[in-house]
């Protein structure tokens, strides 16, 4: 994400039934899970079962980044540290979409995420579910 153009149109925060393909990032190197090609957004998306480590249930945030025309930036968060991915918006379960007031810059996402980076993932304390509610929350828009 090229942080100096892309801005931030809306997010979505959403309960995934199935763990979907992502990318891991992995220190200095971002490297794709060995059942998905290089390109992420041709993945062909299969259900999935849940990962060993995924105890409850699992929620994953995507914002839609522009300019025109927008890509879907999917965040999540699990045991193993935040995944992310281009793609990945098909919500289908407890589905919240919030429009922003205006614009948000993507380095204004960047910040956030700089200050969760020290967090560590807790099935009581911090799970996926606090992790997107936080982000849904940390900007101003109009929940639809």
């Amino acid at each position: 994400m090229d942080h100096y153009q892309e801005v931030l149109e809306e997010v979505w925060m959403f309960k995934e039934t199935v763990q979907e393909p992502c990318l891991e990032h992995t220190g200095t190197e971002v490297r794709v899970p060995p059942a998905a090609n290089a390109d992420p957004s041709s993945v062909d998306l299969e259900p999935r079962p849940k990962l060993p480590s995924q105890e409850g249930p699992h929620y994953v945030i995507v914002f839609n980044c522009g300019p025109a025309p927008l890509r879907p930036l999917r965040l999540d968060w699990r045991k193993e540290g935040l995944h992310y991915r281009e793609g990945g918006l098909h919500p289908k379960e407890e589905v919240k979409l919030k429009i922003f007031d205006a614009p948000i810059p993507a380095r204004d996402l960047l910040g956030y995420l700089k200050s969760v980076e020290t967090r560590v993932f807790d099935e009581l304390s911090f799970n996926s579910k606090h992790f997107c509610e936080e982000l849904f929350e940390a900007f101003p828009g109009v929940e639809e």
